[in-house]
């Protein structure tokens, strides 16, 4: 590429050479900014590592982390090769390891399980990126934090037995009350009236 903008370059500064210096140095200055655009927006897009995604942020020994990256960092070919590792953020060996490889359009996702036997703190979910391809380069993403919280709640199941409760029957007896009704009054009779 260098021998190009090169070639270029004393292509055009021969065209301007007859109308002075002052020509061909304004159209060097544009010439040289215009490929230093081009390099830097050529070069990754942070000066620090590549970033992937990872969630959750903590749990549990038991716990399920999805990462992924969904921009294309990792090589420009499928079937390049990615590392995701669960390491003690004081350092240490990777307690998880899980390797899956980038899609037909780059990205990658995969999933990484807490151990059981996790002691609970601070850790790094790192990423690195092998790539296939001569045209790309490996590379290590910049790690994400992840800290494992106690032991995963325990459920304990107690079979218990249940006796049916008995049954109790209650009669009562009720004595029968006797209710005098009031006393009649005296029925007179008449004698019938004829005549």
């Amino acid at each position: 590429m260098a021998n190009l903008w090169h070639s270029a370059l004393q292509s055009v500064s021969s065209k301007y050479a007859v109308l002075g210096g002052w020509h061909v140095r304004r159209l060097l200055a544009v010439s040289s900014a215009i490929l230093v655009g081009l390099v830097w927006a050529a070069a990754p897009a942070s000066a620090g590592r590549a970033v992937f995604v990872s969630t959750p942020k903590s749990g549990p020994p038991g716990t399920t982390i999805q990462a992924s990256d969904n921009n294309d960092i990792c090589g420009i070919a499928p079937d390049d090769e990615v590392t995701v590792s669960l390491v003690p953020a004081a350092g240490g060996d990777a307690i998880a390891t899980v390797t899956t490889e980038t899609g037909e359009d780059g990205v990658w996702s995969t999933t990484l399980t807490v151990p059981t036997d996790a002691t609970p703190g601070e850790y790094s979910v790192t990423a690195h990126c092998r790539a296939i391809s001569e045209d790309d380069e490996s590379f290590d993403y910049e790690p994400n934090t992840f800290t494992v919280t106690g032991p995963a709640p325990t459920t304990t199941t107690t079979p218990t037995t249940v006796v049916p409760e008995a049954t109790t029957t209650t009669t009562t007896t009720v004595a029968p009350v006797m209710v005098q009704a009031p006393p009649a009054a005296p029925v007179v009779a008449q004698p019938a009236l004829t005549g």
